[in-house]
């Protein structure tokens, strides 16, 4: 698994997280999903990202899905075998590179993932946001988001389902 990043500049991180939170400040419901996992994605400077819901025992369904600078369309998977299983599992996961050794058959193409749980007041898990991407990721950038996921090419292959 991975580590708790080392945040680089502070002030970086600062103005990243003020984009974040000015773009999905008016945003409600479903479209704060989407500004929301598209300014992480900016701000992170991945290509993809997505926040998602746990479905026990083992899936997990996309709220909103941002890849390649758009909006795609939600998808539900099964975790084993994916990095976003350790998040639901276990907390914090970052991978600053290395994903795609470590999942060969679930997440080709990948190198870095950071992921974080979202946490019910009770600790019971809901989901999670992470962001992805084909290239290494910097500690720097990890320190802004909190977590990461599958690429949506692995996803789609792996399954035939969409979200309702």
């Amino acid at each position: 698994m991975g580590s708790k990043p080392d945040t680089g500049n502070a002030s970086e991180e600062s103005a990243a997280l003020r984009a974040i939170a000015e773009g999905t400040a008016s945003a409600i419901g479903e479209a704060f999903f989407q500004t929301l996992v598209e300014h992480l994605a900016r701000a992170t400077a991945t290509r993809h990202a997505f926040v998602a819901k746990f479905i026990p025992p083992e899936d997990i369904c996309t709220l909103a899905f941002w890849s390649d600078g758009q909006l795609v369309p939600n998808i539900q998977y099964q975790l084993p075998n994916t990095p976003c299983a350790e998040v639901i599992h276990g907390g914090l996961c970052f991978y600053p590179r290395g994903v795609e050794e470590k999942y060969a058959e679930t997440e080709p193409g990948i190198q870095s993932y950071l992921g974080v749980p979202l946490i019910a007041h009770n600790g019971t898990i809901l989901g999670h946001l992470c962001v992805f991407d084909e290239s290494p990721m910097a500690e720097a950038r990890a320190g802004v988001a909190g977590s990461r996921g599958p690429s949506p090419r692995s996803v789609r292959r792996s399954t035939d389902r969409v979200c309702a």
